[in-house]
């Protein structure tokens, strides 16, 4: 009887193994597949195309979270947002990732890079350049931006500037 037993824990094992693999999404041709969305969102940028960026690029229940300005929930939103973003006079944005991961289930990644980003603004000409995070879910078997946020590496006006090194402090106790 013990044998049998054996037996059979060892063929579910196999089977639930077998099963698991067969469950591991292909990375790289999954982080492949964000490099081509990110070209995607920089033609769109370019081209003041609003209708690509929130209906090809983002989930319906996406988050936009630019600084220096409330969230933007949902697609109607994030219309609104992309809309005056993309009035800027002489607006320019460019992007790249550094890091793109992707969770072995090949339905949830976040891609981390930097972005520069300049206009004419009615003070003179402005520029930026800094940093951001996009979170990615596949949605219907397309990859679809579910949280977007990015700051900026310059400092406030008046400001002084951190060294790249700084850790934030921690938190005081209550």
């Amino acid at each position: 009887m013990l044998g049998k037993t054996v037996k059979l824990v060892l063929a579910v094992a196999a089977v639930g193994a077998f099963g698991a693999c067969a469950r591991q999404a292909d990375v790289a041709a999954e982080r492949q597949a964000i490099d081509a969305m990110n070209a995607k969102w920089l033609e769109a940028i370019a081209a003041k195309d609003v209708t690509t960026i929130v209906d090809s690029l983002y989930a319906e229940d996406a988050v936009f979270m630019p600084p220096n300005a409330p969230k933007a929930a949902g697609r109607a939103a994030l219309r609104t947002q992309w809309e005056e973003f993309l009035k800027a006079p002489n607006m320019k944005l460019t992007f790249g990732a550094d890091t793109i991961e992707v969770a072995q289930s090949g339905d949830l990644a976040y891609d981390r890079g930097w972005y520069e980003f300049s206009m004419d603004s009615p003070s003179g000409p402005f520029q930026d350049r800094g940093k951001y995070v996009v979170v990615w879910r596949k949605v219907a078997g397309q990859w679809r931006a579910v949280i977007d946020m990015f700051n900026s590496d310059m400092p406030m006006p008046g400001a002084v500037a951190a060294p790249a090194d700084t850790q934030p402090a921690a938190a005081p106790k209550q």
